[in-house]
């Protein structure tokens, strides 16, 4: 989680990757072990993670909202009725013959599409 909350809009993580690393930060929280740890790292590289010391908060969103460009940046698949942002992994692998492409996420939405769950 930490690398996704240090670089925004990479897809370090995917959603469902998300949800289980949320899930289990609820029910594993930072014990003084992490923190002694996180403190001698701090100590070293003089930087300090901001999940250790709740700082950060684990359900931030992961990407900034994409605004698909006139030329219908997202890409629906018309037969999984599962749509990509264009910093998703997938979007390049929808087949052409699949293809449906939409000016924004709403439009997709409405279309009755649903986001990728290996999107960030």
């Amino acid at each position: 989680m930490y690398m996704d909350w240090a670089y925004p809009g990479h897809g370090v993580l995917s959603r469902s990757n998300q949800k289980l690393f949320d899930a289990w930060n609820k029910e594993d929280p930072v014990d003084d072990l992490e923190r002694e740890r996180a403190r001698r790292i701090e100590a070293i590289q003089g930087n300090r993670n901001p999940f250790i010391w709740g700082e950060a908060s684990s359900n931030r969103p992961t990407t900034p909202a994409v605004v698909a460009s006139d030329s219908g940046a997202i890409i629906g698949n018309k037969k999984s009725k599962i749509y990509h942002r264009p910093d998703c992994y997938g979007a390049a692998k929808v087949s052409p013959q699949n293809q449906v492409r939409f000016a924004s996420e709403a439009e997709a939405q409405t279309a009755g599409y649903r986001l990728a769950g290996n999107c960030p």
